[in-house]
């Protein structure tokens, strides 16, 4: 699996037009031969920050896209920020979810083993 991130920052004046070329990529990309995934969101921070991440499952998909006319509109884009785009390309070896979590537990007894996703959320929110 293949992760790209591009981050942009934008100015005040370029952020429309950055989503509106970005926002009707999201689709066609996940549907694109390889694609496992696609978002786009803007940070919770610094609303001039601006995330188009996709998930690949191999490099010559990945290769394919990049030569697209799609990516075109992410390289307008990121033409279109006020600092250089951050690019990242990270190869991962394994993904693994919740079945890591369990492991993980079972393993480090200073945890609670009392604490679950509800117990952990229900606390936050008081």
């Amino acid at each position: 699996m293949i992760l790209c991130t591009i981050k942009l920052s934008v100015s005040r004046d370029n952020k429309g037009e950055v989503l509106r070329l970005l926002r009707p990529l999201v689709d066609p990309t996940q549907s694109f031969s390889g694609c496992a995934d696609c978002h786009l969101a803007i940070d919770a921070k610094d609303e001039h920050l601006i995330y188009f991440a996709m998930s690949w499952s191999n490099r010559q998909d990945l290769e394919r896209y990049i030569c697209s006319d799609y990516f075109l509109a992410v390289l307008t884009a990121m033409d279109l920020c006020n600092k250089p785009p951050q690019v990242c390309f990270q190869n991962v070896s394994g993904i693994q979810g919740m079945e890591y979590i369990r492991k993980v537990r079972r393993i480090i007894p200073i945890m609670s083993r009392k604490f679950t996703v509800r117990s952990l959320t229900a606390s936050l929110s008081t």
